[in-house]
């Protein structure tokens, strides 16, 4: 014997109605303060430098053909630095 059907969950709504256009202009570089470098044959470094002088390291490693993330380092605030 089965219960009752349960409705299915709610489905997310898109906040750009799909008719609308989304130009290049309404879109950010999200690295445009980027610095990339190759650390060695298989590994790939992203820094992202930040407004307040901290910055974010990625680092890629190949996989096959492609390349895939396997470090983030993210940085600390000094002992003793306010945090805005």
């Amino acid at each position: 014997m089965q219960g009752p059907e349960q409705a299915p969950p709610p489905r997310a709504t898109c906040p750009v109605p799909a008719h609308t256009p989304i130009t290049t202009a309404d879109k950010k570089e999200p690295f445009a303060n980027a610095e990339t470098s190759l650390e060695g044959l298989s590994v790939f470094r992203v820094t992202l430098h930040q407004a307040d002088g901290d910055k974010l390291d990625m680092f890629l490693r190949r996989d096959g053909l492609s390349w895939k993330l396997y470090r983030i380092d993210l940085p600390l605030d000094e002992i003793g630095k306010p945090t805005p």
